[in-house]
């Protein structure tokens, strides 16, 4: 492991970093300086985006110095390595803002925070905090009464803003957040989003093939094909593709609800087009009780849940490529599962997440509703329109299969990815056929495409990966005292980077519930999911250790 050369591209990728982390300190800097004095609103941030940036630039220059006459070797070890410890120091300078601000004054809390948007999972732990009629702060009781009863007690982990003349209190939650840290989760969504690597290869062309070798370690999907030689290229038209998307997304919420604020907007349209789910309101999207809202989110988050390769193969004129099994698979899924969720609500008790509305869900709710929900599933984001945890168990199992799914390689989505099961369908068929056609030579194909068998292999591994992830993930999780159907739910939004859960984890609650050893294990289960396993399992394997 040639540790010198691995540390001069870890200092180059800070000071990037810090541009990253300067964009939120300018945001909070605009609203400090242009927010009315007497509007009561959270202490804002801007000291610490500041010692944020000191922070990151200062460790940049240490890596700097101490590889100062390091050779430019980069292998595939070197790659690997260096992918994963961009995600794990990118993770820790986004919770600084949250942890220097005081806004969370547990650094666990703050980094789950920063992990949920980069990884665009989009769970939280942002939690009001109760207090009593003296004043004095209050645990939380929520009971679980499925298998076996089991009572949660926690804190609260935000401050409300409350009025300086009566006490009163004015915002809580995620909005008693200050408007700056409510941007930066937004922006940790965007960053994450199209991939920090990616990013990186676009700003940074001195990398040359290095780019090529650390792009291909990020990248979702079995079957890497950059649409140019030079990763540089590459990167550079899919992140114009990703800007493209988020300006269409920003201008479409503002033209289809005027009630909507400019600041809303920017926050939804990053959080969307990331499929990451977080927003700057405590209820969702269902804060803005808005269907045309409701209906250019769903649109947005199936763009993004769409192989941005697809978007260029289009723009120079090769329709055929929407024509191809991937694509025909995905939205035939999305279809149906919509469909299915929407019957399995219908005529049920409508809840939402102000609470019960005394009415059912008519044949046009259900389907607003469940297709909401289905799409939020299947892309990933993680989006909250109604209290889903009320519903049948059906529509509620339609909903954890979709998180497994997922959109489809190529996206800003996690999950299986629908090229995947495509291939697992074939080999299923091949399997099954080769049992009384022993002396047929078949070969695996999706769509005009020959499936090697190595691909064939990765697919199987992956998959069998995933399900052997899940077990671990639901086991420890229930080791950590959390109840079997929430640990079921939860490990599902964590391993396939959905938001969307259930139980005590649910539409209406949070993951503040959890214990430090619990958020923790939530933490691993984000990056695990968001680089696909193989990478972090490879850290463990002595021979990657060796010397050559």
């Amino acid at each position: 492991m040639n540790i010198r050369a691995v540390l001069r591209v870890l200092g180059s990728y800070l000071f990037m970093l810090t541009a990253f982390i300067a964009i939120g300190f300018l945001a909070s800097v605009y609203f400090q300086a242009y927010t009315p004095s007497h509007l009561p609103v959270a202490p804002h941030p801007t000291n610490a985006f500041l010692l944020s940036m000191l922070c990151c630039v200062g460790l940049g220059f240490l890596f700097k110095a101490y590889s100062h006459h390091s050779d430019q070797t980069i292998g595939l070890r070197e790659a690997i390595f260096l992918v994963i410890s961009i995600w794990i120091l990118t993770s820790i300078f986004g919770a600084l803002p949250f942890y220097f601000n005081g806004s969370l004054s547990n650094f666990v809390d703050a980094w789950f925070e920063s992990v949920s948007g980069l990884t665009t999972t989009g769970s939280s732990v942002l939690h009001p905090k109760l207090f009593d009629t003296s004043g004095q702060e209050v645990p939380f009781q929520l009971v679980y009464s499925g298998f076996k009863k089991i009572e949660y007690q926690f804190y609260g982990t935000i401050n409300p803003v409350l009025d300086p003349s009566s006490g009163k209190v004015l915002l809580q939650g995620i909005e008693a957040l200050p408007q700056a840290l409510q941007f930066w989760r937004s922006w940790l969504h965007w960053y994450g989003g199209m991939g920090i690597i990616l990013l990186f290869v676009a700003i940074l062309p001195a990398l040359g093939m290095h780019g090529r070798v650390l792009f291909r370690y990020e990248s979702t999907g079995p079957l890497f094909a950059p649409l140019f030689p030079r990763a540089q290229q590459t990167a550079l038209v899919l992140l114009k593709i990703y800007i493209g998307l988020t300006s269409a997304c920003f201008f479409a919420l503002l033209f289809t609800n005027p009630n909507m604020t400019a600041f809303d907007a920017l926050n939804l349209s990053f959080a969307t087009i990331a499929t990451g789910g977080f927003t700057a309101k405590n209820m969702s999207i269902a804060s803005f009780n808005s269907v045309s809202t409701e209906l250019v989110t769903m649109i947005f988050m199936i763009s993004g849940g769409i192989n941005f390769a697809l978007y260029y193969d289009i723009i120079k004129g090769r329709f055929f490529r929407i024509w191809e099994p991937e694509v025909l698979t995905f939205f035939s899924i999305l279809i149906i599962f919509c469909l299915l969720a929407s019957l399995g609500i219908y005529g049920a008790p409508k809840v939402l997440l102000s609470g019960p509305s005394g009415e059912t869900y008519s044949f046009l709710d259900a389907l607003r509703y469940g297709s909401f929900q289905i799409i939020s599933c299947i892309t990933n984001t993680g989006f909250v329109s109604c209290d889903y945890d009320q519903w049948p168990f059906f529509s509620q199992g339609l909903m954890l299969i979709a998180m497994y799914f997922g959109a489809m390689a190529g996206s800003t989505c996690g999950g299986l990815k629908i090229i995947r099961i495509c291939i697992l369908w074939q080999a299923l068929r091949h399997a099954a056929s080769s049992l009384f056609r022993r002396n047929e030579v078949r070969v695996i194909r999706v769509g005009n495409r020959d499936i090697n068998q190595e691909t064939v292999v990765g697919v199987l591994s992956f998959f069998l990966v995933m399900v052997v992830s899940s077990l671990m993930g639901i086991m420890l999780l229930i080791f950590f005292d959390v109840d079997f159907e929430t640990a079921l739910g939860l490990n599902g939004c964590m391993i396939n980077n959905t938001g969307a859960s259930f139980r005590v984890a649910g539409p209406v609650e949070s993951c503040a519930f959890l214990s430090i050893p619990g958020k923790l294990v939530c933490i691993a289960w984000m990056f695990l999911g968001r680089l696909e396993y193989y990478a972090w399992f490879a850290l463990f394997m002595p021979s990657f250790w060796r010397n050559r």
